[in-house]
């Protein structure tokens, strides 16, 4: 005794069955694909410090095929070498806080590259073009002091952002000049003038030079971050009115443009700090107008 009425129709059943299995098949597609990221985001799991790491490994390399152009007379293209380098290092610890990648192997590993990067190869571009042929023995004593300088500010910069030692920086910001603006101050002038400098007066003011951009990374000085400057603060109008003037100047003018910059950045903690001392009011507004912090950097 059928209880349920007529028995279902089996083809009803056979489509139905074919319907629910096609939609079934369409739905495992993304289940598939979802599992696999999750697959790949496991094998990345505590791994993301290698994209951070690998950046740096690629400005090790920049510092290293600059030292070897520099050897070979190639002086513009270390330049662009020691100019590639900077851009990584702004790079690396942005990508390492994004992926919260940051670690002490990673911070050690950026500092032994800026070594590389911004100490060995300016010193041995600055020997080679300008120090080699007049003074030898002198020039490579100064080029092997402003080596020395940079490594002695990378190692202060480590053991202040860690906490293990704290000094107060003057006017805010960076505490001495970054070895990366260190090395471009050096850079920019040789990318401007390419040819190989003759004559004891050249080589005597560019030696005093490299040893004030040396004496600079380990003075106590204070140099403004880029990362301080906001945009939104302030008289914003100005702000952006200049940025597009710079940004066109250097477009048009870009080998006297990137010299004046490198210098003027390289002069800024001497400038701020005589600014301070004789007109202190003037020099806190003009700081509230850029919107720079007094806070060291992190």
């Amino acid at each position: 005794m059928r209880l349920l009425g007529r028995p279902p129709n089996r083809e009803i059943t056979t489509q139905m069955t074919q319907e629910e299995s096609d939609s079934e098949q369409g739905k495992r597609k993304p289940v598939l694909l979802g599992g696999g990221s999750r697959f790949v985001r496991n094998k990345l799991q505590g791994k993301t410090f290698l994209v951070p790491s690998f950046i740096t490994l690629v400005g090790i390399f920049c510092g290293f095929l600059g030292i070897v152009s520099a050897f070979r007379g190639d002086f513009v293209y270390s330049c662009k070498c020691i100019a590639l380098a900077i851009l990584l290092d702004g790079l690396d610890g942005r990508v390492a806080r994004s992926l919260n990648a940051t670690s002490p192997f990673g911070r050690e590993f950026d500092s032994l590259s800026d070594v590389i990067a911004f100490g060995v190869a300016p010193a041995t571009l600055v020997y080679s073009w300008g120090f080699s042929a007049t003074a030898d023995e002198f020039g490579l004593l100064v080029a092997f002091v402003f080596v020395v300088c940079g490594a002695t500010r990378l190692a202060r910069f480590n053991i202040t952002s860690t906490g293990e030692m704290d000094m107060p920086v003057s006017g805010g910001g960076f505490q001495g000049l970054p070895i990366p603006g260190a090395a471009a101050a050096i850079a920019s002038i040789i990318y401007c003038f390419p040819q190989p400098l003759s004559g004891e007066v050249l080589t005597g003011a560019m030696m005093g030079y490299t040893i004030l951009i040396a004496a600079l990374m380990v003075s106590s000085l204070g140099f403004f971050s880029v990362k301080h400057v906001k945009l939104t603060e302030g008289n914003v109008r100005i702000k952006v009115v200049l940025l597009a003037a710079v940004v066109a100047l250097v477009w048009k003018y870009n080998t006297v443009m990137i010299l004046l910059g490198s210098t003027a950045y390289a002069l800024s903690g001497v400038a701020g700090y005589v600014w301070s001392k004789f007109f202190p009011s003037s020099w806190e507004r003009q700081r509230s107008f850029m919107g720079l912090s007094s806070e060291p950097e992190d």
